[in-house]
C-alpha cells in the first residue's frame, strides 16, 4: 500500500477507559508491521456535539494538552481541523512507517468516520464492575457508582456507531477473553487486520512497564467488591451488560438503590473525588481546574502545564 492508503485507513482501538485498551495497544505495537503509537484522544475530544472545535481554540488545546504535548506533534497553522488531525497521524506514521497505523480513543470515537471514512475499529470491553472499581485509584470517581459511567457512556456510544459500520470494518474483543486466551484473540485480530500473528506480541514487559497478560486480573470484582458495590454498578449497566454477555448478580431492579440512596452515592462520589484532587494537585491547582473548566477564557498555559507536570508523575 502507498503511504496515503495506509494513513487513510487507520485502525482505532476504542472502548472504555480502564478496559484494557493500553494492554491491547502495546501487544499490537509489539508486532513488527504495526504502529499503534498511543493515545489519540485529542483527535476528537474537543468536539462540541457534532461540531468540530474552532481551529484557533484547537491550536491552544494542542499546545497545552498533556497527551498532545507528549506526542510532540508539529502544528501547521495553515491547515483546517480535519487536515491538521490527519497530519498528526502522518507524523506518527513517519516515526514507524509500517503497514498498519493506529491508536487508542475512548471518548468521541463516533466522530472518527467523519475524519477517516475508511477507518477500522477494534472494540474492547471489560466487565463494568471491574472498570468502575479501577477508576477510583485514578481519581476519576470516588466510588463504583460514580465509576460506572466510565463504562456505560462509551459503550452506549459504541452501540450507536456500530450500527453505522459494515461488518468487515470492526472486530469486538472482551478483555476477559484477551487475558485468558491471549494468543487466540491476538490471532483473530491479526486476521482481521490482514497480518500474520507474531509470537512476540504478548511480551509487552520487554517494551513497557506493563506485565504480560495475567489471568488473575480477570473478574477481580468477585473478591474485591461488596454486594452493595456490585448492585451500584449493575443498577446502571444491567441491560447493556446482559446484551454483551456479562452475567449479573442482581437480574431484576427490585433491590436497586432508591432515590435517596442514589443521592447519597452521588454526594459521596463528589466528596471523595474532590478530596482526591486536592490531595494530588493542591488547593491552588484544584481551584484553577474548577474555574477554568467553567470559564475557559481564564485558562492559563502556565497553570495548565503545572497540572500536566503533576499528572506525569503518576503515569505508568
Amino acid at each position: 500500500m502507498t503511504v496515503l492508503e495506509i494513513i487513510e485507513q487507520p485502525v482505532f482501538i476504542v472502548g472504555p477507559l480502564r478496559s484494557g485498551t493500553t494492554l491491547l495497544r502495546l501487544m499490537l505495537e509489539n508486532h513488527p508491521d504495526m504502529n499503534f503509537f498511543g493515545e489519540f484522544e485529542g483527535a476528537v475530544s474537543q468536539a462540541n456535539g457534532q461540531s468540530f472545535p474552532n481551529i484557533n481554540y484547537y491550536h491552544q488545546f494542542v499546545a497545552t494538552d498533556r497527551m498532545m504535548q507528549d506526542a510532540n506533534f508539529g502544528v501547521d497553522k495553515n491547515l483546517e481541523y480535519i487536515e491538521l488531525v490527519k497530519s498528526f497521524l502522518l507524523q506518527a506514521y513517519q516515526k514507524k512507517p509500517v503497514n498498519i497505523i493506529g491508536a487508542c480513543i475512548h471518548s468521541r470515537f463516533d466522530l472518527i468516520p467523519r475524519i477517516w471514512p475508511n477507518a477500522k475499529f477494534i472494540h474492547i470491553t471489560r466487565d463494568p464492575r471491574d472498570v468502575a472499581k479501577s477508576t477510583i485509584p485514578m481519581g476519576w470517581a470516588g466510588n463504583v457508582y460514580g465509576g460506572a459511567k466510565y463504562w456505560l457512556e462509551p459503550e452506549q456510544r459504541w452501540q450507536t456507531l456500530k450500527e453505522k459500520l459494515t461488518s468487515n470494518s470492526y472486530i469486538e474483543v472482551q478483555y476477559e477473553e484477551l487475558i485468558r486466551a491471549t494468543n487466540d484473540e491476538l490471532k483473530n485480530i491479526c486476521d482481521f487486520l490482514g497480518q500474520s500473528y507474531d509470537e512476540n506480541m504478548p511480551d509487552i514487559d520487554k517494551i513497557s512497564t506493563y506485565s504480560k497478560p495475567d489471568p488473575k486480573l480477570v473478574e477481580q470484582w468477585r473478591k474485591k467488591q461488596s454486594a452493595n458495590e456490585i448492585l451500584a454498578v449493575e443498577s446502571q449497566c444491567r441491560e447493556l451488560m446482559l446484551s454483551l454477555g456479562y452475567k449479573v448478580v442482581n437480574s431484576t431492579p427490585d433491590k436497586d438503590p432508591s432515590t435517596l440512596q442514589r443521592f447519597i452515592l452521588k454526594f459521596d462520589n463528589k466528596i471523595k473525588r474532590t478530596q482526591f484532587s486536592i490531595n494530588r494537585y493542591g488547593i491552588r491547582l484544584w481551584l484553577y481546574k474548577i474555574i477554568s473548566n467553567k470559564l475557559p477564557i481564564l485558562k492559563s498555559t502556565r497553570m495548565t502545564n503545572n497540572i500536566n507536570r503533576v499528572e506525569r508523575l503518576y503515569l505508568r
